[in-house]
């Protein structure tokens, strides 16, 4: 049973949890038990009164059985459970604390954070997309991500983030070291999403080298000036001496 890779669960991220999820506990054995379609198995009736010994073969065979499939299935709800549990992110373990059967935790959680039929969680990750900036340290792929987080949240609603949205709004957003590389491609009419994302990639890198050049150059500069400073000083070899009058001056 392997949780990591899995999103944590939050109003942005329920589509990808809930894909992830059911990849994990289709791997586990575990989806149909989730979704209702296996449930845990009755045992064998008892036998009656002075069975014959064809029946009580019958029922011991029915007996192994059943133990071996409830052993199963008891086995693959607590690993539904500990899946589910596991991968929910901060406060949202509250809206399951009272069970621990899969089949209803998956019920609530779907009801409780599915953005596609919570008119309140849209509103709120509509208001956080419209409120997000890059904070001039994160990469622009991690940028990016973030917006595209956003757009997944509201797929399937009725106020979806379209791709022309995100490119908007990564051209209002980023810092002013960007404005260069912005307005030489502002006009660009068949400017889309991979597009952008692949010339502002290219673009950071510049400018990731023309820091570190920066940097490199300034290291050097000191140095030198270091050296500079430090002439004419002792430098650690002997001193010139000579003799006058019987006495050994410098």
């Amino acid at each position: 049973m392997d949780v990591k890779g899995i999103p944590k669960l939050t109003i942005l991220t329920f589509a990808a949890w809930e894909k992830a999820v059911t990849l994990a506990l289709m791997a586990e054995g575990c989806m149909n038990i989730v979704e209702g379609i296996e449930e845990q198995p009755d045992p064998p009736r008892p036998l009656g009164v002075n069975p014959t010994p064809d029946q009580v073969s019958k029922f011991e065979a029915a007996e192994t059985t059943y133990r071996r499939e409830n052993l199963s299935y008891s086995t693959r709800t607590g690993k539904a459970a500990c899946i589910i549990s596991q991968t929910l992110g901060e406060g949202v373990g509250s809206h399951i604390r009272d069970t621990n059967d899969p089949f209803e935790m998956w019920i609530i959680l779907r009801e409780a954070m599915d953005t596609r039929s919570n008119i309140v969680h849209q509103r709120e990750i509509r208001a956080q997309f419209s409120d997000l900036r890059h904070d001039g340290k994160e990469t622009i792929d991690e940028y990016i991500a973030k917006l595209k987080g956003y757009q997944h949240a509201m797929m399937g609603t009725d106020d979806s983030i379209s791709d022309r949205a995100l490119v908007n709004k990564i051209m209002t957003t980023l810092p002013k070291e960007w404005n260069v590389k912005l307005r030489a491609i502002e006009d660009d009419q068949d400017l889309q999403l991979p597009k952008l994302e692949r010339v502002l990639r290219n673009f950071q890198a510049v400018l990731t080298r023309e820091k570190i050049g920066d940097i490199a150059l300034a290291t050097k500069g000191k140095g030198f000036k270091n050296r500079k400073k430090g002439e004419g000083k002792a430098s650690g070899k002997p001193v010139n001496k000579k003799v006058a009058d019987g006495r050994i001056s410098k």
